[in-house]
């Protein structure tokens, strides 16, 4: 493997090292995400046999077939999704070997790759080159908006740390790998006890953001995501790429970095979930105008419905979004279908009025 080019003298390492750092931001953010589970797994007391008690770390699991069924969940989204991402890596090689006078049979020359090529935006680029390619693409960004919503409330609810490593991990790796991972997490933590805030600037159980902050990031991002397809071709289509990357992050972390004055105190959990009900609507309510704008595109340009499923294996950087779609909607209706949105609170907790809120 060359580390420098023969014929400028340039060093090669530092694509190199910006390659092996994304792989091992992937690893590092994994292992974080995955001690949090850990951390949070109930434990058997050993203190006192005849009382039986469960003692824990966090809190008692609702049902351990539950954990094992997202658990695998995320295996299958990680295989999947990965799968096609190291084709893509191979396919990359292969096709700037062919036109670099490189040998394919020889020692591989990554340093050269990848200071010529782009892979992030030859990826995205390439997943949003037609209307049925866009089809799939634009579906994973919608999945990312309802989830980083789902990521604020459930992370507050439950104490959940770490939200921005979960964000981060689903950008970088796949959105259903890391929706399984939390929904393992919230698996393994019920609803903390609702009760009046220590200090002035903690918040309560049912405190909800300021409805502008959700409605300015999750809009830009729609929009942006929207727009994508036109600027695939210009200087600006990572920017216009970025911005959605970005945004998504807001939702998550609004609990933790916005004050308590800026919110609303909900007087019960039933006013809270109203809240992120019509938050969800909304989002859902665009992503079906915006999805049936494309279908409308891609059913017009390709060969009827079949034209959008043959571009989901038209290119390995399609498959890979693609099937991080697939899985996202089978994670999600895992999800509802098994009582997920459930977890962790009895009917009596979903009206409790909070005292001192």
């Amino acid at each position: 493997m060359s580390f420098d080019d023969p014929q400028s003298g340039i060093p090669n390492v530092r694509p190199i090292t910006i390659f092996t750092s994304y792989m091992l931001l992937c690893l590092s953010l994994t292992i974080l995400i995955l001690r949090t589970l850990y951390l949070r797994f109930p434990i058997q007391s050993s203190s006192s046999s005849s009382s039986k008690q469960q003692t824990h770390r966090s809190s008692p699991i609702r049902s351990f077939k539950h954990v094992q069924l997202f658990a695998t969940l995320a295996i299958l989204s990680l295989g999947t999704t990965w799968y096609y991402m190291l084709c893509f890596f191979s396919l990359s090689y292969r096709e700037w070997a062919s036109t670099h006078d490189v040998t394919l049979g020889g020692d591989p020359e990554l340093g050269l790759w990848l200071k010529d090529t782009q892979l992030f935006k030859e990826a995205w680029g390439t997943a949003v080159a037609t209307p049925a390619r866009f089809w799939w693409t634009q579906q994973i960004f919608f999945f990312t908006a309802v989830w980083s919503v789902f990521l604020g409330q459930e992370g507050h609810r439950r104490s959940i740390p770490h939200l921005w490593a979960f964000m981060l991990l689903g950008q970088v790796a796949a959105v259903s790998f890391a929706s399984n991972l939390f929904f393992l997490a919230v698996s393994l933590g019920p609803i903390r006890q609702a009760q009046v805030p220590e200090s002035a600037a903690a918040k309560p159980l049912t405190w909800t953001p300021p409805l502008i902050l959700h409605a300015l990031s999750l809009g830009i991002t729609l929009i942006s995501v929207a727009s994508i397809p036109y600027f695939s071709n210009s200087s600006h289509f990572l920017a216009i790429l970025s911005t959605p990357h970005l945004l998504l992050f807001v939702p998550p972390l609004l609990h933790r970095a916005v004050p308590r004055s800026w919110g609303v105190n909900c007087t019960s959990s039933s006013a809270a979930d109203w809240y992120y009900a019509n938050t969800y609507r909304i989002i859902l309510l665009c992503a079906l105008f915006l999805q049936a704008k494309v279908t409308m595109e891609a059913l017009g340009q390709a060969r009827g419905s079949w034209g959008i499923f043959e571009a989901l294996y038209e290119h390995p950087a399609v498959s890979s979004v693609g099937w991080d779609v697939i899985m996202c909607w089978v994670s999600w209706c895992m999800w509802a279908l098994t009582g997920g949105w459930e977890i962790g609170e009895s009917k009596a907790e979903r009206g409790i009025l909070l005292k001192g809120d």
